[in-house]
């Protein structure tokens, strides 16, 4: 459903939109569940009217202190529109203001509840993660597949397939090629001539990786790459830090 109207954009940003965001990250670390469409939209809207609330009380006790803050609910809600055509600026970082804040905390209490021993679980495939996610950066990655006959092909990795179903998806094998029959302990190289080898997923009973870089020591991770890690330690505290800055910056233009 789209927003069509300015009370269903409002809806949208001040419930649903920290809902979604809180729904999100909560899948980030708990395994899919078959549950009806129903449970999952009733989660969503549970917890955006709870953080958006949380925020308005918050923003409330804010206005307490300092006045000229955030909007007064009981005038807005008294002269309606002659009350926003008069605040402009105001309803502005009100509305502004208070889907950000909920949405700070509802990432902190997500990830503040969350225990630290709680894995990162990726809505992916395991293809995807052994193939493209777990290689080093620069290596290449070499496949040894048992097949359900009983032949074991080796190559490297030169392409995969993303078909939800396993044993429609296909492996795309580079030079150089092995193959080994059953029976057979004698691996057959094949001629530089066949340079590919596709195989179908239907046939693959197992595979094991290898990562062959040419670098002789271990890849050392980028600043880029420790920042991220820091940043996803550290996402509760990071949340917090922004929400006391909204609130603070709502109180400085307020003053």
């Amino acid at each position: 459903m789209v927003p069509s109207t300015v009370t269903s954009v409002l809806i949208f940003l001040l419930v649903v939109t920290p809902g979604i965001a809180v729904e999100l990250q909560w899948q980030l670390t708990r395994p899919r569940r078959d549950e009806s469409t129903f449970v999952e939209i009733s989660r969503v809207l549970l917890a955006g009217v709870v953080l958006t609330a949380t925020s308005a009380v918050l923003l409330a006790g804010l206005r307490l202190i300092v006045p000229g803050s955030v909007i007064d609910i009981s005038e807005l809600l008294r002269y309606g529109h002659k009350y926003v055509a008069s605040n402009p600026g105001l309803m502005i970082r009100s509305v502004l203001g208070i889907p950000l804040l909920a949405l700070a905390l509802g990432v902190a209490a997500v990830d503040l509840f969350t225990s630290t021993r709680a894995r990162r679980i990726a809505q992916t495939t395991l293809w995807h993660a052994v193939f493209a996610q777990a290689a080093p950066m620069g290596a290449r990655t070499f496949i040894s597949l048992q097949l359900k006959d009983g032949t074991a092909v080796t190559g490297y990795q030169a392409g995969y397939s993303t078909d939800p179903d396993p044993a429609k998806r296909e492996i795309l094998l580079a030079a150089p090629l092995t193959v080994r029959r059953e029976h057979s302990g004698k691996k057959v190289e094949l001629d530089n001539a066949w340079q590919r080898m596709v195989v179908a997923g239907s046939e693959i009973s197992s595979f094991a990786v290898s990562y062959v870089s040419e670098r002789p020591y271990p890849l050392v991770a980028s600043r880029h790459v420790r920042s991220l890690k820091w940043i996803s330690q550290n996402v509760w505290k990071l949340s917090l830090i922004f929400g006391v800055a909204i609130i603070l910056t709502l109180a400085v233009v307020g003053l």
